[in-house]
């Protein structure tokens, strides 16, 4: 079913070489390949944590005694997947982590259930289910590797999903599971959860397209606004996700 199609703004701009300086036209230039650069996140998250204090870092569990069931309403624990061991565990202790906050769809999803739970929480206990991952997980798990990061939670992994008292305290903490989360991965261009992470995977993102040259020193390009992005996205329809205020 469509969603409708996205708005988006022309812009007639100088040309590249025709600018002595970056001006309001700069955001058109392409600035990222094919593959992520896990440096430049490396970069932002510093910026973060050095320049906005307690809303960006583990600054803002000051005050608090450290362990989850403090910080997080109704939860003992908190599962959370350790991708350097490749496993699933359960940290009674605040720890810096990623959130992914995507959407399953129709797509095959293996979840944590008691049968597995198991398995799972062995050292490299999912490496025997790395096939029956989603692409998605698999890819946020590769992300969080490459930023420098351990833990990430997503809740097909971290709540026990044939269990309804386990999925309704997650639920109930789910907003503060997003809030504390160092960075909230968005899988925003994804239909399910296999349509994985553009640029984490080699060839999984386009490169950028160029403005176009319509006359000397002068060039056309459009431009579609995030809001706009994610309004017509699957993503916008999921449960909980992010609301983009113009």
């Amino acid at each position: 079913m469509s969603r409708g199609v996205p708005s988006c703004k022309l812009y007639f701009v100088k040309s590249e070489k025709e600018r002595s300086e970056p001006d309001d036209a700069s955001f058109l230039l392409p600035n990222y390949g094919q593959r992520l650069d896990f440096n430049r996140i490396r970069g932002w998250l510093s910026q973060c944590t050095e320049n906005h204090g307690g809303d960006c870092s583990a600054a803002q569990w000051k005050g608090t005694s450290g362990r989850v069931e403090d910080n997080f309403p109704g939860l003992e624990f908190l599962r959370l997947i350790d991708v350097l061991n490749e496993c699933v565990v359960e940290s009674r202790v605040l720890k810096p982590y990623v959130a992914l906050s995507y959407v399953w769809g129709l797509a095959p999803n293996f979840r944590l259930a008691s049968w597995s739970e198991g398995e799972v929480m062995r050292q490299y206990g999912l490496r025997d289910h790395k096939y029956a991952l989603p692409r998605t997980i698999q890819h946020a798990m590769a992300f969080v590797k490459g930023i420098g990061e351990q833990y990430l939670w997503c809740d097909a992994l971290c709540l026990r999903q044939n269990d309804p008292e386990d999925v309704l305290r997650g639920a109930n903490a789910m907003d503060m599971i997003f809030e504390r989360a160092l960075l909230t991965v968005v899988a925003a261009s994804g239909h399910d959860a296999n349509s994985g992470l553009p640029g984490v995977e080699e060839g999984s993102r386009f490169m950028p397209r160029y403005p176009e040259d319509i006359v000397p020193g002068v060039q056309l390009d459009a431009y579609i606004e995030l809001d706009q992005v994610m309004k017509y996205s699957v993503h916008s329809s999921r449960a909980w996700t992010y609301v983009i205020i113009p």
